[in-house]
């Protein structure tokens, strides 16, 4: 199993791109930097989601290669649905980033002239228009995603799947509880990120005095909640996996 410092570089990686997605405010500043910041967020909860549950399936003993078709069509609809989002909300008038209309990437904050990467990989893209926005987004959520799923899932033992024994159940705990995480936080710091555009969180995020996570349908939680989702999730696994069962 690999280590939880590199998960939590992965989740790191999420939030940066949380910040990353509310650099820019093109048209109706507001609504660009609220759109950005949302359907981007909803990306990456839709990407894990798919991701992890294709890989459940697996681990519970029926065969499959994920993603899967089910899996591919809500991770597009959901990209689609961010790239319209931003195109939509930034794009000015005529709703496209690519003519006269849209507002200058250089009056809107967004300083990056190609998309800051991601662990060396291959997200950057020269950033001209909105459309170059939503690309980088796109390769930097879905490489980070890629990356969380592949620490969850790629190490377990093939021979459990299945089973349904010990060692099966702590591996369907590790996937799930790891994904559980990645979309809380996120789901968390974009909720803060778009109290900071309202001007009902102070900032940055997390806010150092308390920051926005669901607790029941609505409420504040303290800072710290971040890392009991960090604890919870190692606390899930090391009580179903006990410290000495292999994976």
């Amino acid at each position: 199993m690999k280590s939880q410092s590199r998960f939590a570089l992965v989740a790191s990686a999420l939030v940066a791109a949380i910040a990353l997605a509310t650099a820019a405010h093109a048209g109706d500043p507001a609504k660009c930097q609220q759109a950005i910041a949302k359907n981007f967020a909803k990306y990456v909860q839709t990407k894990t989601k798919a991701l992890q549950k294709c890989n459940e399936g697996i681990v519970k003993g029926t065969p499959n290669t994920c993603p899967d078709t089910a899996a591919t069509d809500k991770i597009q609809k959901a990209e689609s649905k961010m790239r319209g989002a931003i195109s939509s909300q930034c794009g000015g008038s005529t709703k496209s980033c690519t003519d006269g209309d849209a507002v200058a990437l250089s009056s809107i904050g967004w300083t990056m002239a190609t998309c800051p990467n991601f662990e060396n990989g291959s997200c950057n893209n020269a950033i001209a228009n909105c459309n170059d926005i939503a690309d980088c987004l796109a390769c930097v959520g879905e490489a980070a995603v890629d990356q969380a799923i592949s620490l969850s899932y790629d190490d377990l033992t093939a021979g459990e799947f299945g089973s349904g024994d010990a060692v099966n159940k702590c591996q369907l705990a590790i996937g799930k509880n790891a994904a559980k995480f990645i979309g809380a936080k996120n789901k968390a710091l974009e909720k803060c990120e778009v109290g900071v555009m309202k001007g009902s969180v102070t900032g940055p995020c997390p806010d150092a005095t308390k920051t926005w996570t669901r607790r029941g349908e609505r409420g504040w939680e303290s800072r710290a909640s971040f890392y009991r989702l960090s604890d919870l999730c190692d606390l899930m696994a090391r009580r179903i996996c006990g410290s000495h069962i292999a994976i």
